[in-house]
């Protein structure tokens, strides 16, 4: 790939060191990259193009307007909440086949992370707004319903739900059945019969609901390597939590809702997946 030359006479001068770093867990690089691919991407609002770093809480917030992802668990050099851009670079393979040390310390224009001989510098945005993401966030003890997806039911969704029908309609929607068990419905331009699966390891407890998501973001759920839910409404955002994460995502329109019906072409999950052929391995590149 060819890039234009600069004069680096014009270039600006580079930032400066900071005066004091501080350690940071090899699982920041992760959690970092995962926060970049939730971040929004040529967004109107510029604030959802960056990433939160809340410094007292040891956060990473990112957010598109549609999912939302918390991670906790992080040392900050500093107590301050500062916006810095959203880059996938912390995914290239350069910067994880090593054993180096991360660190990350801030100046007043910079949040600079160090990984052996490579130095990022980040600019802090101090005059875009990010929203109060926590005001969409059921609290955990809100009534609603929860469900389980056991990990060979999530190998399975997540390796085949890009595949169902509807895959190519706005928003990917499926049906989520919960109703003690776990179903998922979908069908191609509203057409019937729809194709019901059942999801025969997972379980979903509270009053029955049916809702409509976006295929998509159950996936990233999924392959985020959740596996527990809460539904407050069908119209509440879905939570996905674990010990120092958090994802949430809005759901779709209940017009969009497929009820149950005889004719449905039910496939169990248990069958289907002992009938799946491994996927090829897939390479990705930043």
């Amino acid at each position: 790939r060819e890039y234009a030359g600069t004069d680096n006479e014009r270039s600006p001068p580079f930032p400066l060191e900071p005066k004091k770093s501080v350690p940071l867990d090899p699982s920041f690089l992760k959690a970092f990259d995962d926060a970049a691919q939730t971040a929004g991407r040529n967004n109107l609002r510029s604030a959802l193009t960056r990433l939160l770093l809340r410094g007292k809480a040891g956060e990473i917030v990112s957010t598109d307007a549609r999912q939302l992802l918390i991670q906790r668990g992080f040392r900050f050099p500093s107590k301050d909440d500062v916006l810095i851009p959203s880059t996938g670079v912390f995914g290239c393979r350069e910067l994880t086949v090593h054993e180096c040390p991360i660190t990350i310390g801030r100046t007043e224009t910079h949040v600079c992370i160090r990984r052996g001989s490579w130095r990022f510098f980040l600019a802090i945005d101090k005059d875009a707004r990010y929203p109060r993401v926590e005001q969409i966030i059921p609290s955990p003890s809100s009534q609603g319903t929860t469900f389980h997806i056991a990990p060979e039911d999530a190998s399975f969704l997540a390796r085949t739900l890009s595949r169902w029908p509807g895959r190519d309609e706005e928003n990917a929607p499926i049906t989520l059945d919960l109703n003690g068990q776990v179903a998922i419905r979908a069908r191609e331009g509203g057409r019937s019969p729809a194709t019901e699966w059942l999801l025969c390891r997972s379980k979903s407890t509270g009053p029955s609901v049916l809702l409509v998501a976006n295929r998509q973001f159950l996936t990233r759920a999924l392959r985020l390597g959740f596996t527990d839910f809460q539904v407050a409404s069908p119209d509440r955002p879905i939570v996905a939590r674990d010990r120092h994460r958090l994802y949430v995502w809005a759901p779709l329109s209940q017009e969009a809702v497929i009820p149950p019906s005889a004719d449905a072409i039910r496939i169990e999950s248990t069958k289907a997946t002992e009938a799946l052929t491994p996927d090829p391995p897939r390479s990705r590149s930043t």
